[in-house]
């Protein structure tokens, strides 16, 4: 059990890439498996911290490996949905800034060994673009929802995104100016 949840972790990266290569396919099959495999590569997210909880396998590289595997996962799909013509372009630069913003403070807090684990409003963030994207997917399957409350989406999805990137900053300002020296 002590290796579950970063294996769950691993997965979610690997299933990235077939996630992104049926939804370039773009038939309405291909979108359906890469929906699919989004959904199972999601749960993936809530299982691996689960699983580390109870049987208490949090670890260092289980915090690291989380973090980036969902940045790995939502920035692939949002290069992807940018491209299918779904996520405006706006978005796509506030999603992948915002993670470089916070890939950045982590790494000056691993300057010093310390791990900076995902906050509330981080994980709020994620479930928010997790349901954007299964939105997106029923929007290019179905039609639905209709363009203009895919539009109000992406600001939903702005907004929680701009919020949690600034909470992280000034969550951990004294990190940064110590430039991690403890």
């Amino acid at each position: 059990m002590r290796n579950l949840p970063n294996i769950l972790t691993l997965t979610r990266i690997v299933m990235t890439l077939p996630i992104i290569v049926f939804l370039k396919i773009g038939s309405s099959g291909a979108l359906w498996v890469s929906g699919i495999l989004f959904a199972v590569a999601a749960s993936t997210d809530y299982f691996d911290g689960f699983v580390a909880r109870k049987y208490g396998s949090v670890t260092t590289l289980g915090k690291f490996l989380d973090q980036i595997s969902d940045k790995i996962l939502v920035t692939g799909l949002f290069i992807a949905l940018f491209s299918a013509g779904v996520v405006n372009f706006w978005l796509l630069i506030v999603v992948v800034f915002r993670d470089i913003i916070v890939s950045g403070v982590r790494m000056i807090g691993a300057s010093s060994g310390t791990v900076i684990a995902a906050d509330m409003i981080g994980k709020v963030k994620t479930v928010i673009q997790f349901v954007f994207i299964a939105a997106a997917y029923f929007h290019l399957l179905l039609g639905f929802p209709a363009a203009s409350a895919m539009s109000a989406l992406q600001l939903v999805v702005g907004l929680i995104t701009v919020a949690s990137g600034l909470n992280y900053v000034m969550s951990h300002r004294a990190i940064m100016k110590r430039g991690g020296a403890d």
